[in-house]
């Protein structure tokens, strides 16, 4: 009897642990969900972070954006917490729906797009394939104030090695530091020009680096004259 008892306590213990595992989920899941949409509806906000004279898109990186998506986070916890149904059901209706292309984030949203879908592209493109993004996408290099870390979201995504993916030299992560990742090594290779730092490499000069790097297409990811992310692409022969 005894022996069937402890083994009753200990399924409960387990029973029950599990299904407070469960539900702590279930809730995280819902309210970083509803945080995460809600984030679109929010004020973009610039800022010279990084004191470097050009103006940061604060609110989509991973310092001040990141605190303010705990921020949002803590405030729905503290709805819940408080059984306040009635604005976390206002709240729903409101973000169910979320079109980013009436909010602050729409470039970003239709770039992410854009790299989706390069993603699904097959494994033999991708292997011929480099991406190019001119430093005149702003709103690109901007989109965190660690600036060393965005060109990890073009690769990150698509799975396509990027070509003069480095940063400007002269900007400066907002955690005060120039060349982390490994960087370093890779500054320290190049030779003039640094092109790295030029706004908009010329097709020729993109090319002669793809192909030494055995590229074939360089697919150029830019804006059209009504500020819509577009594909360019550029057929490499020797």
């Amino acid at each position: 009897m005894t022996k069937k008892m402890t083994l009753y306590f200990f399924i409960f213990l387990f029973l029950f642990f599990s299904s407070i595992n469960i539900l702590r989920s279930s809730v995280t899941f819902f309210l970083e969900n509803i945080s995460i949409r809600e984030s679109f509806y929010l004020t973009n906000i610039y800022l010279d972070v990084n004191k470097d004279g050009i103006d940061d898109f604060v609110h989509k990186g991973i310092k001040e954006g990141g605190s303010r998506y705990n921020d949002i986070f803590y405030k729905n916890f503290g709805l819940l917490k408080n059984l306040n149904f009635l604005e976390i059901k206002k709240l729903y209706s409101k973000i169910k729906k979320i079109d980013p292309s009436n909010t602050d984030f729409k470039l970003e949203s239709d770039f992410v797009s854009k790299l989706i879908f390069l993603s699904n592209k097959s494994n033999s493109f991708k292997k011929e394939s480099a991406i190019y993004i001119p430093k005149t996408m702003d709103f690109f290099w901007n989109m965190s104030c660690d600036t060393h870390a965005v060109p990890f979201i073009v690769t990150g995504i698509t799975n396509i090695a990027m070509i003069f993916g480095l940063p400007e030299d002269n900007k400066t992560s907002c955690y005060g530091k120039k060349r982390d990742y490994g960087y370093n090594q890779l500054y320290l290779l190049q030779k003039k020009p640094f092109y790295y730092n030029f706004k908009k490499i010329p097709t020729d000069i993109l090319c002669k680096e793809a192909l030494n790097k055995n590229f074939k297409k360089i697919i150029e990811i830019n804006l059209n004259s009504k500020n819509e992310i577009i594909f360019i692409n550029h057929i490499c022969k020797k």
